[in-house]
């Protein structure tokens, strides 16, 4: 025993209850998170109600199962020999068929309303739930009186058949819940009996129907646990088997019940919720079977320390102060003849008096299993409380075999001799004792252990199948001394716990990261790649045919979400093929476009080689070929001609330089408006050298659109070649303006001027300014008169 002070030993069973108290409180604490819902959506049903106070109920009740199976004792007793029966562990355990009697009730109710109210069951249901509220009420006075007698140190059980109503309970829901799976299926002529009795458990009709089967299954579990209890008795179960099978059902019952109702609610559940609680009861069941499948063979390495081996005796001798001491030596086998003691024990006449804790006694009582007690023929059970009430004389307090035992009891002049011997056959000698307990007239206790299993076997909640406790009591009515007992199976507790203790922590730990965890690891694994396809179907709903859904893994889900990529596309495709005809139409027309304004340039051009350059060239070829004759008539005058004819040459070099320069590329207008205006009017002067002067008024620095820079930047070539050509001016003026969304060019000379309106045929400039000024959305005004000079304004101004 690791603390004399422990009263509550972690074992096997009370992991069991464990796990199903913590699933049960995390099923409850949703009910009432689901009920606060339903309180803000407008009000509290009264199934939600009723399946909450079904849980809410269970709990308490499996808590104090978890308290009993600390204790180890079984259902046989509610106390144990080291808990106080007045404690509140003690106290509690009776109250377990209450709750569990309340939650009956409220589950009966709930099988009433769920699906829906029954029809024409209300009076019914009323009936029912007063006479379980009766029930109920006898529970409770059955439970309040156990604790009375316990407070007393007596024992009392309600009879076995009280519980037969808790029982019959589930069998009324289940029929009850079979009304409603009959109601929602609807009956139909047409079927007979047997198909559609077939056809009401294997296809539902609804959702209703289905929610009604699912309760029938999840009630028939505590129908199977009492099957399973006829299976253990008849030898089909063992022990372990049963607690695994019990622990598992009760978990996977919780658990269907709560997914069953709470996905038959209208409302959207979780499905997170749904995995997790499933993985919280895969993860329980793993540690209850765990611990069954190790605490087996830790059991059996168990050896009680202070357990008399067979051939030795335990002497208790009397000291002056009313008390014993203790000594062991070898036994000694006396004479085992004495009257029989029957069933009901015996009471046997001292010829001597005996002290036994500074008492007298002339009279003792022999029990069947071979304690002695001195004021009433002792009990099993007697040591539950407090070692026993009694003072009492307890050898090996174990029970009797099932083929019986041979106990009797002799009294002579100066001791009492009472021997029990076990009578077992081969097979069953390990749990069979032969001990021999001889009273001296002095007081000396001697018990001599004759026979017995020198290893025996302990067995989880069974105290009695194996030597629970050896020695001698005073009673409770004695102050001042306490009982010489060994309580070997408080060992045996102790030596469980020392293994199943730490599974407390390890269970709460694990039970915290499936909650917090399994939702996380979901959420990136499923909850998330389902909410961007759940998105993407709600904009392809919307006509966005082009988002594509992202794939995060190539799993069901990734396998899913590239099956809607590829339905997309080809949506996409179909629907877009009458798009993509009409955009290559476009892109034709434009390109035609293009081509036609290629064109009108390469005529303007061709246009201008001709009435400039060509012009020039071709004068400047007739003079050449008359130079030679005229050299030899006339040098004085070849001179001059020889100039002129150099004049004209360096003329049709700066016409070519003013063509080129319009044949720059598109990348020039990338720069500010501002910086191509001041560099074409520095390569303007520069052509025309010291003849025209030139003067700029440039501001702004804004870049405009590309297009926009590209027409202005047209237009003034455009001007100031016309200048060049036709004005024969002596100043020009360059002025421009450009702000963001806005620009104005202006080009004035003060050159000969012409009639805008009378524009001689083959001089296309001024037609081309103007339609590329209608490309930009811009203004272009022309003020010119002969003999005035001429003013070309291109205005733009940005579209709102």
């Amino acid at each position: 025993m690791r603390d004399a002070a422990q009263t509550l030993y972690w074992n096997p069973g009370a992991v069991g209850f464990l796990v199903e108290l913590l699933l049960a409180i995390v099923l409850s604490v949703y009910v009432v998170h689901r009920l606060v819902r339903e309180h803000r959506g407008g009000g509290i049903t009264a199934p939600t109600l009723l399946f909450g106070l079904t849980f809410w109920c269970f709990v308490p009740g499996l808590l104090v199962s978890l308290l009993h199976a600390l204790t180890g004792g079984g259902w046989a007793s509610y106390a144990m020999p080291w808990l106080a029966p007045d404690s509140f562990v003690v106290l509690a355990m009776p109250w377990v068929t209450t709750f569990t009697g309340i939650s009956a009730i409220a589950f009966v109710q709930f099988a009433y309303r769920v699906p829906q109210w029954l029809p024409g069951a209300q009076r019914e249901a009323m009936l029912v739930g007063c006479a379980m509220a009766l029930c109920v009420c006898a529970e409770i006075a059955s439970s309040l009186h156990t604790d009375k007698m316990l407070m007393r140190h007596l024992i009392w059980f309600r009879p076995d058949w009280a519980a037969l109503w808790t029982s019959t309970s589930m069998v009324w829901a289940i029929l009850v819940f079979m009304r409603q799976l009959a109601h929602a299926q609807g009956w139909s002529r047409d079927k007979g009996v047997i198909a559609w009795f077939a056809a009401l458990v294997t296809r539902p009709a609804d959702r209703s129907a289905s929610a009604a089967r699912g309760f029938i299954l999840f009630a028939l579990f505590p129908i199977t646990h009492t099957l399973a209890l006829l299976f253990q008795q008849d030898g089909y179960l063992g022990p372990f088997s049963m607690d695994v099978l019990i622990c598992w059902s009760v978990l996977v019952q919780l658990s269907g019940l709560t997914l069953v109702y709470f996905g038959y609610l209208p409302e959207r559940s979780s499905f997170i919720f749904k995995l997790t609680i499933i993985s919280l009861v895969l993860l329980f069941g793993a540690i209850n079977g765990a611990c069954w499948v190790l605490g087996a063979p830790y059991m059996a390495q168990y050896r009680p320390a202070g357990l008399p081996r067979p051939g030795t005796a335990l002497e208790f001798l009397p000291d002056t102060r009313g008390s014993y001491r203790l000594r062991t030596g070898p036994a000694t086998r006396l004479s085992a003849a004495g009257r029989p003691v029957g069933a009901q024990g015996t009471t046997i006449r001292l010829p001597f008096a005996l002290r036994f804790y500074g008492r007298t006694y002339t009279a003792v009582h022999v029990a069947r299993h071979g304690s002695i007690g001195m004021a009433r023929v002792p009990q099993l059970i007697d040591p539950t409380i407090r070692f026993g009430v009694q003072p009492a004389i307890v050898p090996l307090l174990v029970r009797l075999p099932a083929q019986g035992s041979e106990v009797t009891a002799r009294a002579t002049i100066d001791r009492l001799v009472v021997t029990r011997r076990d009578g077992c056959a081969a097979p069953q000698r390990d749990s069979c004792w032969a001990v021999q307990t001889v009273v001296h007239a002095d007081g000396r206790i001697v018990m001599n252990f004759l026979a017995g299993p020198p290893e025996p076997l302990y067995q989880l909640g069974d105290p009695l199948g194996a030597p629970w406790v050896t020695g001698i009591t005073p009673g409770l009515g004695r102050s001042g001394v306490q009982p010489m007992m060994f309580d070997h199976y408080r060992g045996f507790l102790a030596h469980l716990d020392r293994l199943f203790a730490p599974v407390l922590a390890f269970t709460l730990g694990t039970m915290l990261i499936v909650l917090l965890g399994i939702p996380l690891l979901f959420q990136g694994f499923l909850v998330r790649p389902l909410d961007r396809l759940l998105r993407a179907m709600r904009r392809f709903r919307d006509g966005d045919l082009e988002r594509q859904v992202e794939v995060s893994f190539n799993d069901e889900i990734g396998y899913l979400a590239e099956s809607f990529n590829e339905m997309a596309r080809a949506q996409h495709h179909l629907v877009n093929t009458l798009e993509e005809q009409v955009a290559r139409r476009s892109a034709e027309l434009a390109d035609f476009a293009a081509r036609n304004a290629r064109l009108e340039e390469r005529n303007r051009l061709s246009g201008d080689l001709h009435d400039t350059v060509t012009q020039t060239l071709f004068s400047a070829a007739v003079l050449s070929d008359a130079l030679a004759d005229q050299w030899q008539q006339d040098p004085a005058m070849s001179v001059a001609k020889l100039r002129q004819l150099a004049q004209m040459n360096r003329h049709a070099l700066a016409e070519m330089r003013l063509m080129l320069a319009e044949l720059r590329t598109e990348g020039a207008v990338e720069k500010p408006l501002s910086q191509l205006i001041s560099t074409l009017a520095s390569e303007f002067a520069d052509s025309i050298g010291q003849a025209v002067r030139i003067e700029c008024e440039i501001s702004g620095d804004t870049l405009l659109p590309l297009d926009v820079q590209a027409m202005m930047y047209r237009i003034a070539q455009e001007s100031l070649n016309n200048v060049v050509r036709h004005a024969q001016a002596s100043r020009v003026s360059i002025a421009l303006e450009a702000l963001p969304g806005q620009a104005m060019l202006s080009i004035s000379d003060n050159g000969r001027g012409f009639d805008p309106g009378q524009v001689p045929d083959g001089h296309l400039g001024l037609q081309i300014m103007r339609e590329r000024a209608r490309r930009i959305d811009a203004v272009l005004e022309v003020e010119s008169r002969p003999g005035q000079g001429s003013t070309i304004t291109a205005i733009w101004m940005q579209r709102a």
